[in-house]
């Protein structure tokens, strides 16, 4: 066996004793090159199977890119769609949601968020629209 570390081939529990591997540090050192991560860092990361290109990612996770894609989900742009038509046309929205903990947060979220827009619509959005319009008759522009 090509693989035996020390002279030792098994643990006293039977484990398999692998020393270093050769594909392992050569994915440690693109590790090193692409990130300059220390070596000890890339070393980790190679044993597991984390890829150079991925190591910034792996190490520094996001929350966005830890997220799936919402749009994945059946439906949703129809629903997105229907929910801005809404908004559009200033209807009233009905919130259902379940009683599980994710079921409540995103029930809540969708109302704050819902608040919040109208909340915009009514004030802010008429400021700003007064604003533009001032600026228009300010620089004589007109729209085409």
């Amino acid at each position: 066996m090509e693989n035996i570390f020390l002279g030792v081939e098994y643990s006293i529990s039977g484990r398999c004793w692998t020393g270093p591997n050769i594909a392992v540090d050569r994915k440690a050192e693109m590790i090193i090159q692409e990130n300059n991560f220390s070596s000890a860092m890339a070393n980790v990361l190679a044993r597991l199977g984390v890829e150079a290109n991925q190591a910034k990612n792996y190490t520094q996770p996001s929350l966005r890119d830890l997220m799936p894609n919402p749009l994945k989900i059946l439906d949703m742009e129809k629903a997105a769609s229907r929910i801005n038509l809404a908004v559009e046309s200033h209807e009233q929205v009905a919130i259902f949601a379940d009683y599980d903990v994710d079921g409540a947060t995103s029930g809540a979220l969708l109302h704050d968020w819902e608040f919040i827009l109208h909340y915009m619509f009514q004030t802010e959005l008429k400021k700003v629209m007064d604003q533009i319009l001032k600026l228009w008759k300010c620089y004589q522009i007109t729209m085409i």
